[in-house]
Order: C-alpha cells, then sequence, then structure tokens
C-alpha cells in the first residue's frame, strides 16, 4: 500500500481515535459497532483506517450500495 501523505494520515489517524473510542465503548460486555460514510474519504485515507483495522482482527462488512464500511469488534487498548 502507499504512503500517505502527513495530512491525510493525520486525518485517518483522528478517525481511528474517534472509531476506537465508540467502539470501545461497550468493551467488555459487547461487541462495539460503527459505520463509515465512504463518501466523506477519499480511497487511500479509507483504506488505511480499514487496514488498520483489520490488522486488529475486527470484522469489516462493506456495502456497496449505500457507500458505507461497518467496522465490529472488541476494540481493548493497544
Amino acid at each position: 500500500m502507499a504512503e500517505l501523505s502527513y495530512e491525510k494520515k493525520m486525518i485517518a489517524m483522528e478517525a481511528i481515535g474517534v472509531i476506537k473510542r465508540e467502539i470501545g465503548s461497550s468493551y467488555p460486555y459487547c461487541a462495539g459497532s460503527v459505520t463509515i460514510n465512504c463518501v466523506g474519504y477519499d480511497k487511500s485515507t479509507l483504506l488505511y483506517i480499514v487496514n488498520w483495522f483489520l490488522e486488529r482482527q475486527s470484522s469489516i462488512v462493506v456495502n456497496y450500495e449505500r457507500k458505507q464500511v461497518q467496522i465490529t469488534g472488541y476494540m481493548r487498548e493497544y
């Protein structure tokens, strides 16, 4: 995967932080879930975010019709 520019990486890391907080708010009782609307992100930034969560074994569901990505899992502190 190509390296992101500094600005895009900061946008991705900010989004990852928000998603982690939302998913982690339900831990340890149940797996959290967040839906991202893909329209707000360019492809490289969205791929960076999705790959970050895939590396942590989160479940990823892509809805092509609605242009959304749903991330589900247990987000503990890493």
